[in-house]
This record gives C-alpha cells, sequence and structure tokens, in this order.
C-alpha cells in the first residue's frame, strides 16, 4: 500500500481525524477512479507517474534542518496527506495526450506551520527537473518580494541540497541569486510580487501564489494564468492561511472550491485541499485541532498550539482572531473579536478536551 493508499484509507474508513472538505476531496478521487473505465470520461490515473514524483521529493533533504552523525540534513519525510497531494496532482492525466496534467489549478488551505510553503517549493523543484518543460518560466509570488522570496529561497535550498547528492544535478543547474537555471531544459525558477514594474510572469509554464487571502485582487494570478494559456499543461499553486476579508478574491475562491467540491459546480481542472475547522465544531477543543493541521505531532507540536492558545483567549481581539485564522484555519469576519469589559478570566491549564477554564 502507497502513502496515498493509505491516506485514502484513513479518510473513507474514518481511521484518522479530518474536516469535511478533505472527506469531500478523498471521495472525488475515488469517484474518479471509477469513472476511468467509462470511455466518455477524459482522464485517468497514471500510478506510476505518481509514485515517480513522491520518490523524487522523498530525496530531498530538509533544508531548515541540521546535519546528522554523517554530515548529511535529514531526508523530505513525505506524510501520507502529502503523498496524496503530490499524487493527485502529478498523477492524473489526459487519456488523449498523458503529457497533459488534469489538474492545473491547486487550492491549498491549511494552519500555519504545516509546511504548506516547503510542499509547494518541493512540487515546484520536482516539476522544474520532472516535467522536462523546454523554456519554462516558474515564479514565486506573493503581495511583497519578500514574501514571494520564501518559497524561491526554500526551492533554492532544496536544489543546493540536490546538486551536493546527486552530480546529475549539479551538471544541469546553474544558480544565480535571484534565478535558478536549467541548462538542459532552459527553464528557469524566479520570484515576482506587484512591487515589481512589469510582472515578468506573462508565459508562466509555473506559479505558486503564497498567502493567497491577503491579496487585494486577482492581478497576479489573472498574469500568470493568462500567460500559461499558451502551454499545454501550465499549473498554478494558490497556498494561504484563511484571513478575515470575506469579500476578498481568496475568500471568494475558496467558496468556490467548497462548491466544487459538493458537487454544486463542476471543475475538474481544480484540485483542493481545506483542511480546518467544521461549521459545528467547538474551537476550543484541542482534540479536533488535527483537522486544520494535519501535520500535527511533526510541526507544529500540540504544546506549542496550547500555548498560543492561552496567550490568545488572555489577550483576546486580534490575538483571538490570529489564532483562529492562522492555527485552526478559519475564516473569521473582523480584524478583532470584541470581548466585555467586566469579564476577567483566569486561565487555567486543563488535561480536558476542551482546556479553556474560565472562572469570572
Amino acid at each position: 500500500m502507497t502513502l496515498y493508499d493509505k491516506y485514502i484509507d484513513d479518510v473513507t474508513q474514518d481511521k484518522i481525524l479530518v474536516p469535511h472538505t478533505i472527506r469531500l476531496a478523498v471521495q472525488r478521487h475515488v469517484k474518479d477512479l471509477k469513472k476511468v473505465r467509462l470511455k466518455k470520461h477524459p482522464y485517468y490515473f497514471d500510478r506510476e507517474l505518481a509514485d515517480k514524483y513522491i520518490r523524487f521529493i522523498g530525496k530531498f533533504r530538509l533544508t531548515d534542518q541540521d546535519v546528522d552523525e554523517t554530515g548529511k540534513k535529514p531526508l523530505f519525510p513525505v506524510q501520507p496527506f502529502q503523498a496524496f497531494f503530490i499524487a493527485s496532482i502529478c498523477g492524473w492525466r489526459l487519456k488523449k495526450d498523458n503529457t497533459v496534467r488534469r489538474f492545473q489549478d491547486v487550492y491549498f488551505q491549511v494552519g500555519r506551520k504545516n509546511a504548506k510553503s516547503t510542499l509547494v517549493a518541493a512540487m515546484m523543484v520536482a516539476h522544474f527537473y520532472l516535467d522536462k518543460k523546454q523554456r519554462g518560466q516558474f515564479y514565486t509570488a506573493a503581495t511583497s518580494r519578500e514574501q514571494a522570496g520564501e518559497v524561491f529561497d526554500m526551492a533554492k535550498a532544496i536544489i543546493e541540497e540536490l546538486i551536493i547528492d546527486y552530480p546529475e544535478i549539479k551538471e544541469r543547474t546553474q544558480i544565480l541569486t535571484h534565478r535558478i537555471i536549467d541548462l538542459q531544459t532552459k527553464s528557469f525558477i524566479s520570484k515576482v510580487s506587484k512591487e515589481a514594474k512589469t510582472l515578468e510572469g506573462k508565459g508562466a509554464y509555473f506559479g505558486s501564489i503564497d498567502e493567497y487571502h491577503v491579496h487585494p485582487k486577482n492581478d497576479i494570478v489573472s498574469s500568470i494564468k493568462k500567460g500559461g494559456i499558451k502551454h499545454n499543461s501550465p499549473i498554478i499553486y494558490r497556498l494561504t492561511t484563511p484571513g478575515f476579508s470575506l469579500g476578498g478574491v481568496c475568500h471568494e475562491h475558496y467558496g468556490y472550491c467548497k462548491k466544487i467540491l459538493s458537487g454544486a459546480v463542476q471543475n475538474d481542472t481544480i484540485f483542493i485541499m481545506i483542511f480546518e475547522l467544521d461549521p459545528d465544531d467547538d474551537w476550543h477543543n484541542k482534540s479536533i485541532w488535527g483537522k486544520s493541521n494535519p501535520n500535527l505531532g511533526n510541526s507544529p507540536k500540540l504544546s506549542a498550539i496550547e500555548s498560543e492558545y492561552i496567550e490568545a483567549m488572555a489577550k483576546g481581539g486580534f490575538a483571538i482572531v490570529d489564532f483562529k485564522t492562522k492555527i485552526l484555519s478559519m475564516w473569521v469576519a473582523s480584524a478583532s473579536e470584541w470581548i466585555p469589559d467586566h469579564q476577567h478570566c483566569i486561565l487555567k491549564y486543563s488535561e480536558s478536551k476542551d482546556i479553556r477554564e474560565i472562572y469570572n
């Protein structure tokens, strides 16, 4: 059983705690596998390709970790939910042309510190070398150059480690300060932002949009997607934690993606993974925090989240909003929450499911 098969089995058999959105994403995959045998269904799932990309990413090094006793950094420990992410994007193909990916737009929402930027940086490097795209333009984008640089710097660090381990990667790669070039395909990786006078990504083959919720409009997304029309299999990743701009472009796209998952709207080219609390969940209940944090236990640690919760409850206002949006992946209506002045709370740690104990 592969890691992604395990994840599918764990979700469908209720062996792990996941939100309804993830259950729907897995059910969508399972249903589509059954449709493959139908002539009119245009897609099929290529397990060999899916496994190839997972194996390649598994050879990457964790660039933010210390070296071990061998003098090398640990290998990328692909988790089951990440394997499902990689396999779905890289494995689903068009029947009439297996070089064309089914999914060309990705929406990935998850709590902070769950390695979403690291995963997308790894995907970028995998596409860069395994897609073998001639003269492909790969862009990391955000509302600022600093934010855009996060995924770029991660991808760069991954490649620098690959060069140490694999001479063949070294021979075909040139690393500059702001650009990485594949000398074999003439493709390059660069970063862009709205701060640039001109958006270079007009011919983008790959684009990653970091912290999509802070984008006031879709100009960067639109430019990258329009430029991708010239390619037969472009891809754009929109990764984010939620925010409090319920009328913004990210929240609008989030709603659209949920309609796709529910079956209310059909769009076979968007892959969606939304880790969040369900509407009826009590956000104080620490036993359900894993719904928003699929990597809980590795990063972040439960103890760290508990500390942030206690601090947020003590401070109130924006601290609570920040905890809900960034840690629990919840969309909220405003940047602050009103707490009555007369309410004086003493916060005490509890081993119960609800760690909040308030004494007036």
